[in-house]
């Protein structure tokens, strides 16, 4: 719930929120547990503008770009590693400021987030690559990952977002509280809500933004084509295992983690609403396109808008959001399997 002493401030938020229920006045969330001008500028710093400006420098100044195969392999972990680093300075503040505060407002998911899906993904590439069933070796002589080490790696990040799922419902106030009665006492509203979020979304990123994206040229993400391109792979069996392993990442795990990270310990983090909203959307999208093709930014800036501002309508409610993002997903995930 919004703790602000303005009833100007609070009058404008209500007539942009669901109506309030039993439910957000037993587990409300709070907008502003950080001070924005303190705590806040240092998160925004940190997760935000620093990383954006590493990513500008590596994509502009050094060529960092998927689409150019000749680029150097080593620039996208290395702006990787300026984003962690960034990050994980800010979070040491933080947490220094105020230890209980970090963990039970959910700052700590983010941080999670960042880290432990990442630690995670690393250990499975150490592991698969000394099995020689899941390497090949390319034209260029240089041993790789087949799409079999591929499938395999991606449950291993699958494995780090469900513990940081569990930890978030675990040491964050109300959070594990406000999902679950959501789903019990306030199903109805939801149910409305995530269908009208779910055809907006489909409707202006699928649609709108696929369109005038086709009318320019403008050639598919690198995101995107790290989930199609082993579709093509000739085996069906390697289809199918890939398929369901596409429903869990995509559309079960990603989602949930990605909210509690990009719109729960967000807004908790800035401590502005208004601030938070743009915050939360920028970083949705530059994280979407930190492999460096900049040009798709703006499709994965526009869900995050659509997101973020689904959560600040729910009144911080992130059980809307997530039903959102997963059902969005699941829909782009029936349109590339079915072609």
């Amino acid at each position: 719930m919004e703790t602000t002493n303005s009833n100007t401030k609070v009058s404008f938020w209500n007539k942009l929120q669901v109506p309030e229920t039993n439910v957000d006045r037993e587990y409300g969330f709070l907008f502003k547990v950080y001070n924005p001008k303190t705590d806040g500028i240092i998160f925004i710093s940190t997760i935000l503008l620093i990383p954006f400006l590493s990513l500008l420098i590596f994509r502009f100044a050094f060529g960092m770009n998927p689409a150019v195969q000749d680029a150097s392999s080593w620039l996208p972990m290395a702006n990787q590693a300026v984003a962690i680093i960034s990050a994980l300075v800010g979070g040491y503040i933080l947490y220094n400021r105020n230890s209980k505060l970090f963990v039970k407002s959910g700052l700590l998911i983010f941080y999670s987030f960042l880290i432990i899906p990442f630690i995670t993904a690393m250990i499975g590439m150490m592991i698969i690559s000394v099995i020689p069933v899941f390497i090949t070796v390319n034209e260029e002589g240089v041993s790789q990952l087949n799409n079999w080490g591929t499938l395999l790696g991606t449950w291993f990040q699958v494995i780090g977002q469900l513990i940081v799922v569990w930890m978030a419902f675990k040491y964050t106030t109300d959070l594990k509280s406000r999902v679950f009665e959501t789903f019990k006492k306030n199903w109805k509203l939801l149910l409305v809500t995530v269908t009208v979020g779910i055809l907006i979304m489909v409707g202006i990123c699928l649609f709108g933004y696929q369109e005038i994206a086709n009318q320019i040229g403008l050639e598919q993400s690198e995101n995107q084509n790290s989930i199609t391109d082993p579709l093509k792979d000739s085996s069906a069996t390697f289809r199918g295992f890939y398929i369901f392993t596409l429903i869990v990442f995509t559309v079960l795990a990603a989602p949930i983690v990605e909210e509690l990270a990009c719109r729960h310990a967000i807004f908790a983090g800035v401590g502005n609403r208004a601030i938070a909203m743009l915050v939360s959307a920028c970083y949705f999208g530059i994280m979407h396109v930190s492999s460096g093709d900049i040009e798709n930014l703006l499709n994965y800036l526009i869900a995050g808008i659509i997101l973020a501002a689904t959560f600040s309508v729910a009144r911080g409610n992130v059980t809307y959001s997530w039903l959102i993002h997963m059902g969005y997903n699941f829909i782009v995930l029936m349109l590339i399997v079915a072609k």
